[in-house]
C-alpha cells in the first residue's frame, strides 16, 4: 500500500525528475527536485484534502495537478507555476495519470476521462455510488462501486472488463464494509480496508480492518 506520514498525507511522488512535493496551509507549494533544486509556487487549493490523495503529475513531470472539491481541476506548470487550463467542476477527488489523459474521481457522480494537455472532457461515467476508485497499473482501475459493482475499469476505453461478486469482497456479510486501498501484486489483486457487524449482527460494533486477495488470476478477464 501506499506510504503515508503519521497525518496519514502521502509521502512519495512516483516521477523521474521530482523527489517530493509539499504543501503549506498558506496555499503554497514547493516542489523539490530530483537535481537538489526546487521551485515555490502559490496554488490557490484546499491544501490538507489534496495530500491526502495525493498531487499526481504528467509522466514527463511538466504538469501538477490539483484537484478540488468545490473548484474543480486544474494543472500547473510544474517550473513557473502558471496555470496551464482549469477545468470548472466539483466534487474532485483522487486523480491519475495514464500519460496523454487523466482520470478524474467525483465522489458519487462520475469518473471523468480529461485530457493532460487542454483539460477537455473526454469521456465521462456516472454513478451515484462511486466512492473509491485505485489505479493498480498503467491500465487498470479498481472501482468502488460502478453502477453497484466492485469492479475493473480499463482507463483508455472506460469499460468495465472484470466484476467482483459481493461474497468475495465481503466474505463476513458485514453490514458497514468500506475499501481504502487496492493493490496489484504477482498477478493478484488485494483489498484493504476495514469492516463491523459481521454476519449482519448489528451487536457486533467492534471494527476490525482486513486484507485480503480477492482475485488470484487477475490477467483472467472472466468475472469472480
Amino acid at each position: 500500500m501506499e506510504k503515508r506520514n503519521e497525518l496519514g498525507f502521502l509521502q512519495k511522488y512516483q516521477n523521474p525528475l521530482i523527489k517530493q512535493i509539499q504543501f503549506c496551509y498558506d496555499g503554497t507549494c514547493t516542489i523539490f527536485f530530483r537535481d537538489g533544486t526546487t521551485r515555490s509556487h502559490f496554488v490557490n487549493c484546499e491544501v490538507v484534502y489534496n495530500e491526502q490523495h495525493g498531487i499526481p503529475l504528467s509522466l514527463d513531470g511538466t504538469k501538477l495537478f490539483v484537484s478540488s472539491w468545490e473548484r474543480g481541476l486544474t494543472a500547473y506548470d510544474t517550473m513557473t507555476g502558471e496555470t496551464v487550463w482549469h477545468y470548472k467542476t466539483t466534487r474532485v477527488g483522487r486523480v491519475f495519470c495514464f500519460g496523454s489523459f487523466l482520470i478524474a474521481h467525483r465522489y458519487a457522480v462520475a469518473l471523468q476521462q480529461v485530457d493532460v494537455l487542454s483539460g477537455e472532457l473526454l469521456n465521462e461515467i456516472k454513478s451515484r455510488a462511486l466512492e473509491r476508485v485505485c489505479a493498480l497499473d498503467n491500465k487498470h482501475l479498481f472501482v468502488d462501486r460502478l453502477k453497484g459493482k466492485r469492479c475493473i475499469m480499463d482507463a483508455e476505453t472506460m469499460e468495465i472488463i472484470k466484476r467482483y461478486n459481493e461474497k468475495i469482497v465481503n466474505p463476513l456479510n458485514c453490514l458497514s464494509h468500506c475499501i481504502r486501498e487496492a493493490e496489484l501484486r504477482d498477478g493478484q489483486l488485494f483489498i484493504e480496508g476495514f469492516e463491523r457487524c459481521r454476519n449482519r449482527n448489528i451487536n457486533d460494533d467492534e471494527t476490525k480492518d482486513f486484507y485480503r486477495m480477492i482475485d488470484s488470476d487477475f490477467y483472467n478477464t472472466g468475472d469472480s
